[in-house]
């Protein structure tokens, strides 16, 4: 064999071995290029800057995940946007809150071995940060909270929900249900899995009053729907939540395809990306604008558009925000409660029946008070037989006692002339000749 043959077969070697292993790379390359692109849940965050969530999938329908942010670009009408930043949904969140919302009817029988499966499959993946709420969307609205590894045994301890009556108000019970979800800690990503026939049965509210919990810039809720058997009368109002919360809705026709219908929504909700960033010279004034996500990959780029209405990006106004109400409702109360355990408390009436005053009535509200002519009293009358410090009244106990201060032409209570008396409701009090008074206790 010649040296040039020796020398040949190891660069042949290596060439085969590169292009094994770019055939075996290939494939791979292939699945995790982006095939679309979903642009959801836009937010105008403040002036010029806004946020969106965008999901990547491949040709296989699966979330791409781990790519960097040079792969990203966006254009709002047309133009470049600046200051764009990519997190990943797993780094903007440390940890998934699932509440799972469902009619109370499909915790039993064999839509509850459906369910039961979900939550099998939900819990394998969940990491030791994630949480589950279950909630029950009939009349009573029960909930209960456990670790997210731990669903399936919780199943187990709301199978009797299935009693509670299914169909009740479904907008009332998907209200209470988001609004929870919203407080949940700021780490922690919060999604609302409604498993449900999308039967109402006259709530009061509607899914704009649940959107306003939905749409918290930086903390979504995205509510994803699973519509079990045939169209409810609710399923387009449904989609619509989902669909503007970042969300989704998928009809299954049989219990059974629930677990993987939500494994795959679930999915694509934790393999989301977060965009953030500033749109240059935003017209605030336009009614409508489109903004575009493209993603470059292995097969070329992929562009997702989405058209939004200002209105709908726009932050709910302050007064759409329960917690100022509740604010101010408990400093209304704080201020009601100390304004009347403040306010002085009326300790009697005296009322003028006879003499000069009559038909005039004093509010008592401190004791001693004084009785006479002497312009020094605290209450003074302009009668003849009266003395100058004619008599007090003053507080014993819880009692009222009437004394008289050795006056000239006396002081009588009922008819009596007194020294000292103990005073009742309606008693009548007479002061020297004409002055005629009646006294009133607090009652």
């Amino acid at each position: 064999m010649s040296r040039a043959l020796r020398a040949a077969r190891p660069a042949a070697a290596r060439a085969l071995a590169l292009a094994a292993a770019c055939a075996l790379a290939a494939p791979a390359a292939v699945a995790a290029s982006p095939s679309t692109v979903l642009v959801q849940n836009l937010r105008i965050t403040g002036g010029d800057r806004q946020e969106a969530w965008v999901t990547v999938l491949d040709g296989s329908g699966a979330p791409v995940e781990g790519l960097e942010a040079a792969a990203f670009s966006v254009e709002h009408d047309g133009r470049a946007v600046s200051d764009l930043s990519v997190t990943p949904w797993g780094r903007h969140f440390r940890g998934l809150r699932l509440t799972l919302a469902v009619d109370p009817d499909l915790l039993s029988g064999r839509a509850g071995e459906g369910v039961a499966t979900l939550l099998g499959v939900l819990a394998r993946g969940a990491g030791e940060r994630d949480r589950l709420a279950l909630a029950s969307l009939g009349e009573k609205g029960r909930r209960l909270e456990t670790p997210l590894a731990e669903a399936t045994g919780a199943l187990e301890r709301v199978r009797e929900w299935s009693a509670d009556g299914g169909r009740a108000a479904l907008w009332d019970r998907l209200y209470d249900v988001v609004r929870e979800a919203s407080r949940a800690p700021r780490a922690e990503g919060s999604v609302v899995l409604a498993v449900t026939h999308a039967v109402d049965a006259g709530s009061g509210r509607g899914p704009l009053d649940a959107l306003a919990f939905a749409q918290t810039p930086g903390r979504p809720v995205q509510v994803l729907a699973l519509v079990v058997g045939g169209e409810g009368g609710e399923e387009g109002r449904l989609a619509g939540l989902a669909a503007r919360s970042g969300g989704a809705l998928a009809r299954v026709a049989d219990a059974g395809e629930l677990a993987e219908r939500a494994e795959t929504l679930v999915a694509r909700l934790r393999g989301a990306y977060r965009v953030t960033y500033r749109v240059p010279d935003f017209d605030a004034g336009a009614a409508r604008h489109v903004l575009a996500v493209s993603v470059e990959g292995a097969a070329g780029r992929r562009t997702g558009q989405l058209p939004y209405d200002t209105a709908d990006a726009l932050p709910d106004p302050w007064w759409r925000n329960p917690l100022p109400w509740v604010i101010l409702a408990a400093v209304l109360l704080v201020a009601g409660g100390a304004a009347v355990a403040l306010r002085p408390r009326r300790l009697c009436r005296l009322i003028v029946r006879g003499g000069e005053e009559a038909g005039c009535s004093y509010e008592i509200y401190g004791l001693p008070v004084t009785l006479g002519a002497a312009v020094g009293n605290d209450l003074v009358f302009a009668e003849a037989r009266l003395s100058r410090n004619h008599a007090v009244l003053e507080r014993r106990g819880s009692a009222i006692e009437l004394v008289d201060l050795n006056s000239e032409n006396g002081t009588f209570v009922n008819g009596d002339r007194i020294t000292r008396r103990r005073l009742a409701h309606g008693d009548r009090i007479r002061l020297g000749g004409t002055v005629e008074l009646t006294f009133e206790g607090r009652g």
